[in-house]
């Protein structure tokens, strides 16, 4: 079981990889979450793993914040985000710094 544990990590980390080398300008935020509720559900269905461990509990969490940014972007990438006096972007660029 902890074979397939950590082969699945390596999926994840690839995917994530992927993900920051294509750029969020070009992707399709909506593709990427199904893509990572994928990646989530396989690793639900390893039979066998200590949901303790460090290690599942590490790659879960990652998934979860991919699962938790993916709308975010989805919402950033909305044409209502685009207007004349780029407030929307101006109030994003104020709060991240």
């Amino acid at each position: 079981m902890t074979t397939k544990l950590w082969a699945h990590i390596v999926k994840c980390q690839s995917q994530f990889k992927e993900y920051l080398l294509r750029g969020f300008i070009i992707s399709d935020p909506n593709e990427m979450d199904d893509e990572v509720k994928k990646l989530r559900k396989e690793l639900t269905d390893i039979k066998g793993l200590d949901r303790k461990s460090n290690t599942f509990i590490g790659i879960n969490e990652e998934i979860k914040k991919w699962a938790t940014f993916l709308p975010l972007l989805a919402d950033m990438k909305d044409p209502s985000m685009i207007v004349e006096d780029d407030r929307h972007w101006n109030k994003i660029r104020k709060l991240t710094g």
